[in-house]
């Protein structure tokens, strides 16, 4: 329940939120929790499909994609000397980020539901890039006002996270794809 308070609060851009989130290493891994359940309950589909291949590259990617905000926001504080206020902040951003994921999927499943035409993906896709704008935003306020750095600073930390996690994400796709020889075949 307490983080319930410190998303709703977080969400209304206002800072006390991060006052209802415990700055623990349990409490790190604990914020973890609903983000993983959602990555596995996305991983039925290859499951189902019965490709153990997509399985695994799905929950792999599903980890990075989990832990790069965390990994490269740490060393962003390191290097800001903020690291005493980032475990604080890592556990906000991990509840506000499973909130804005399950918002998101209700979106789209809200889409699907309704059998929306394409006339009506149009709207969805307004409505998504909303949210993923309103969450960029919510990113930028959680970094200044949670490690309690300069305005800019959290800009920089925004667009290098982001950066980052996409190009850890899908940089060995790219590569794999791109007829690279990673594992010592041609990519297909």
């Amino acid at each position: 329940m307490k983080a319930l308070q410190g998303v709703l609060l977080l969400a209304r851009f206002r800072a006390e939120g991060f006052g209802w989130f415990t700055a623990t290493p349990p409490a790190f891994i604990n914020s973890l929790a609903p983000l993983l359940a959602i990555a596995l309950v996305a991983a039925i589909r290859p499951l189902l499909a019965g490709s153990p291949r997509l399985l695994v590259l799905h929950v792999l990617t599903s980890l990075v994609a989990l832990l790069a905000p965390a990994a490269v926001t740490h060393v962003l504080a390191q290097f800001w000397r903020r690291e005493g206020n980032w475990l604080r902040y890592a556990v906000a951003y991990n509840w506000c980020q499973a909130g804005i994921t399950v918002l998101t999927v209700v979106l789209i499943l809200g889409f699907t539901i309704s059998g929306g035409g394409r006339s009506a993906l149009g709207g969805l896709v307004a409505v998504v890039a909303g949210v993923l704008c309103y969450w960029l935003g919510l990113c930028w306020f959680m970094l200044w006002r949670g490690l309690g750095i300069s305005g800019l600073q959290a800009v920089v930390a925004v667009i290098v996270t982001n950066l980052a996690t996409g190009l850890m994400i899908l940089g060995p796709q790219m590569l794999a794809g791109s007829g690279g020889m990673m594992d010592g075949t041609p990519g297909e």
